[in-house]
C-alpha cells in the first residue's frame, strides 16, 4: 500500500524503539534487522516468482474501491 508506506514505517519504527526502551532488543539488534530485511528484499527482487506476485498485489490494490 504505498499510500501507507510512511505512516507504515513510522509505526514500525515506532515499536522498535519501544522494544529498545523495554529491554527487548538493543539498538544494533533493530539496525541488524532493517538491514537485513533490506537484503531479504533484495533477493526477493531477483525471483521472477515474487515479482509476478508482486505485480498481481499490486494490481489488486490498483483495483480496490
Amino acid at each position: 500500500m504505498p499510500d501507507k508506506k510512511e505512516a507504515l514505517l513510522a509505526r514500525a519504527e515506532e515499536i522498535a524503539q519501544h522494544r529498545i526502551v523495554v529491554g527487548m532488543h538493543f539498538p544494533h539488534d533493530v539496525a541488524g534487522g532493517k538491514k537485513l530485511a533490506e537484503l531479504i528484499v533484495a533477493e526477493l527482487k531477483k525471483s521472477p516468482d515474487f515479482t509476478k506476485d508482486l505485480a498481481a498485489a499490486k494490481a489488486e490494490l490498483a483495483a480496490r474501491p
